[in-house]
């Protein structure tokens, strides 16, 4: 019985092939294992496969060859002779991955109920069906779950057994691919544009803050203000813990709202850990490293932007104030600590914006060092691409231009003199003469041309059109033919034999009615799809597949003749109308059917005429 289960089932040449070269041996199929071979000992290894360990299997187009995906490892690609030998293997393994994957599924019950049910496992497999199998079943569960249609459908052919759960779902890999692809996918939630002003709440009465710093803040914190993350890199957690920096950090924000009031004339004491916290963050604010990427930024802005009239309200806070010290809606000018406040604000808006519209790629975590770790790594990598990726001398030639477009003052110059293409007359008698002018050739050939038309015009006024096969007709009369010969058409899609004027079906039918149509179609076409894709039938597997399809494609039709019959009244002609493309689509596959069969007959018929005339002549 081992040796009958492991009969070889299919064996052929075949090229294993690869991205560099490919090597000849031996494609061989059997019961329980696919086998290759080279056909040079020791010039590669041998490949055994078990049916349960292929994933999937693929066929390529106007190419004999064939792709294996394993569970485990990467695919392998055999090159046959032809495409029939290819469509023979496929049509052997495909049934074989099946069976094997549905046998090994867990079984429940005793021995004796499993022994007792096994003379009745077809039958039962049939009026009961198990359900998708083999790689991805969880996958094609979720898919039925998700499409009713689809889950109706795999019910009824599984039912009838025309079609395996593999041969289905070889049809399916598209949708497979689909729910594939958007269950791994997962959308990462966006940033707010919402700016972060206040950190703390108080309640009031008393000069008590409560802060409340969240994992998504703590992130944003990091990204629109480098500072504050380089204090919690070189702070945290040798020097100080987390939450005692975030402390820090509250009150540090606080300060600065104090120090902002005290320039305005509100006189607020400010204690020296508050002073010293101040003085922490600001330090790293007003860091080398700062200035020195404030530079660069500087020399990658546009140089027609003038920024002297800001810096110098910076650093005198005095003159007219032309800079975010001057103020158009109010007389005077803004004092220094004013337009020193409106610069932080300007600022603190810009970083706010850049990281909204540039993204952050780290996600927000329980865990700040790592956050902040990962923002660092972030940043170097950035700024290693942006000095990498900057050209200088692009750079320098960019920025001298645009000085020179700056330097030029457009109201002090003139109108820009509009561009006209010089005119060239090669012959000024021919130009301004006109008509009159063309002599020789050219006035030859117009002649003639004339001459041409009016011997035609003449032509046609002496023909007799209704001699002609297909006279000319007016214009008018065509319009009216056509629209006569509409309605007629349309006359005889609207109206039965009998007399009977149709409807849209939707108005008549029930929707139950329409629902079983409906099945009924979808389980006409899909036996149709796999009916058509036998063809050409080249192996006895597909010649076994097709008689299988065709039958159930008989006991199809039968079930639509009866459906029709069991009809009364009005009902029965709108049922005849809807199943009429079923109909027509099941007649053209039983010709098909019969035409293959009767040329198989006749090449059987030669095939024994040709033997017996070899056994005549063997005898003589």
């Amino acid at each position: 019985m081992a040796e009958g289960r492991d009969t070889v089932l299919f064996q052929r040449t075949a090229q294993l092939v690869d991205k560099q070269s490919s090597l000849d041996g031996t494609f061989i199929i059997s019961h329980q294992n696919v086998h290759w071979k080279p056909s040079t000992a020791g010039s590669a290894q041998d490949i055994n496969l078990s049916p349960t360990g292929i994933a999937n299997q693929q066929r390529a187009k106007r190419k004999p060859v064939l792709r294996l995906v394993p569970h485990h490892g990467s695919p392998m690609i055999f090159q046959f002779a032809s495409e029939t030998e290819r469509d023979e293997a496929l049509d052997i393994l495909a049934p074989l991955i099946s069976s094997t994957a549905s046998s090994q599924q867990p079984s429940s019950g005793s021995p004796r109920k499993r022994s007792a049910a096994a003379g009745s496992a077809s039958s039962s497999s049939k009026s009961h069906p198990a359900g998708p199998s083999g790689p991805d079943a969880k996958l094609k569960e979720k898919l039925l779950a998700d499409n009713k249609d689809l889950k109706a459908l795999y019910d009824e052919l599984m039912r009838l057994g025309a079609v395996s759960d593999a041969e289905f779902w070889a049809t399916r890999q598209h949708l497979l691919s689909r729910t594939r692809s958007t269950d791994t996918k997962s959308q990462r939630k966006g940033l707010g544009s919402t700016m972060l002003t206040d950190l703390g709440s108080s309640d009031g009465t008393t000069n008590r803050v409560k802060l409340h710093i969240t994992p998504e803040m703590v992130l944003q914190i990091f990204a629109e203000k480098p500072e504050v993350h380089k204090c919690y890199l070189d702070n945290v957690p040798h020097i100080m813990s987390n939450e005692e920096f975030w402390k820090k950090y509250g009150r540090y924000e606080w300060a600065r709202r104090m120090k902002q009031l005290n320039k305005r004339g509100t006189q607020v004491h400010l204690s020296v850990e508050d002073q010293e916290n101040l003085e922490m963050f600001e330090r790293y604010r007003r860091s080398g490293e700062a200035e020195r990427e404030t530079r660069r930024q500087a020399r990658r802005a546009l140089p027609v932007v003038n920024l002297a009239a800001d810096d110098y309200d910076a650093l005198t806070g005095r003159g007219t104030g032309f800079g975010t010290a001057f103020n158009g809606g109010r007389e005077g000018q803004l004092g220094l600590s004013e337009s020193t406040a409106a610069s932080d604000i300007i600022r603190d808006v810009n970083s706010h914006a850049a990281v909204v519209l540039d993204g952050i790629d780290a996600a927000p975590s329980e865990d700040v060092g790592q956050v902040a770790a990962a923002l660092a790594k972030m940043g170097r990598s950035k700024a290693e691409a942006k000095s990498s990726d900057w050209d200088q001398e692009n750079h320098r030639r960019w920025a001298e231009t645009s000085r020179r477009e700056a330097r030029s003052l457009t109201d002090l110059g003139g109108n820009a003199s509009a561009e006209a293409e010089q005119l060239n007359i090669e012959d000024p008698r021919r130009y301004f003469l006109g008509a009159d002018s063309r002599k020789g050739s050219e006035g030859r050939a117009a002649a003639a041309e004339e001459v041409a038309v009016r011997g035609v015009g003449a032509l046609l006024e002496g023909m007799d059109f209704s001699a002609l096969p297909c006279p000319p007709v007016k214009p008018s009369l065509a319009a009216r033919v056509l629209d006569e010969v509409g309605k007629r058409v349309q006359a005889a899609l609207t109206e039965r034999d009998d007399g009977i004027v149709m409807k849209d079906p939707k108005d008549v039918l029930l929707p139950m009615m329409l629902k079983e149509l409906r099945k009924q179609a979808m389980l006409v076409n899909e036996l149709l799809r796999h009916f058509w894709a036998l063809f050409p039938v080249s192996s006895p597997a597909r010649a076994q597949k097709l008689e299988r399809i065709k039958d159930s494609l008989s006991k199809q039709y039968d079930h639509l003749v009866a459906m029709q019959e069991a009809a009364h009244g009005v009902d029965r002609n709108y049922i005849s109308q809807v199943l009429r493309p079923c109909m027509q689509a099941l007649d053209a596959a039983f010709s098909k059917y019969d035409t293959e069969q009767a040329r198989s007959d006749t090449a059987k018929r030669q095939r024994l005429a040709e033997d017996s005339s070899q056994s005549h002549v063997c005898t003589v």
